[in-house]
């Protein structure tokens, strides 16, 4: 009886942590920005949506050929492809300025592109041993999520939902300013990139 009620309670808690609902932080020429607290992550998981015109094809391009990323992703500095696998996989190292007093940070993601009901998920995981430190930089440890871009009778819609912990010693400032400020940017951005 006693393990009976200890998986009821550890069920109760692991829905109650993923049923946590997401806070809208910013609402601007109709790009929504939304953040999810994390006590396991060093920073919240944050959300973007937007829905837009422009070619569903150039969006999935500027998204999944990632040495665009250095043309509309905040603090981009420099994108490497490391490793193709066939069309729709890819693993690459990504460099990114920090404004002082924190130090540059690097991540190695893989991203897999799959078709989904109206349009293309394309998947993120990190792969932070993949290749040694480079750049003197602070290896970003955690980062996973994707992104879902949908064909819409509105236009595009773009849904970029991830996690991550920067490592390293970040002030709260820039840990915030980046769950909100960075991918509401980086999708304004994109909007300007592909039109």
């Amino acid at each position: 009886m006693k393990k009976i009620i200890a998986s009821i309670f550890s069920l109760m808690i692991i829905f109650g942590i993923q049923a946590q609902e997401w806070n809208l932080k910013k609402e601007k020429n109709g790009i929504q920005v939304y953040t999810k607290s994390s006590a396991e992550y060093g920073m919240p998981a944050s959300k973007v949506t937007a829905t837009f015109k422009a070619s569903f094809d150039e969006v999935v391009k500027a998204v999944f050929e990632v040495e665009n990323y250095v043309s509309y992703v905040p603090d981009c500095a420099k994108i490497e492809v490391l490793q193709r696998k066939g069309s729709d996989e890819l693993i690459y190292y990504g460099l990114f300025d920090s404004p002082w007093p924190a130090a540059d940070r690097d991540l190695v993601i893989k991203i897999k592109k799959v078709a989904i009901a109206n349009g293309v998920r394309i998947d993120m995981s990190n792969e932070a041993s993949f290749i040694e430190l480079r750049d003197n930089a602070t290896r970003i440890p955690i980062y996973f999520g994707a992104w879902e871009i949908l064909k819409t009778s509105e236009g595009v819609k773009v849904v970029l939902e991830y996690q991550t912990d920067p490592g390293g010693s970040v002030p709260d400032w820039m840990v915030q300013g980046a769950a909100t400020k960075t991918p509401f940017n980086m999708i304004e951005n994109l909007i300007e990139f592909v039109n």
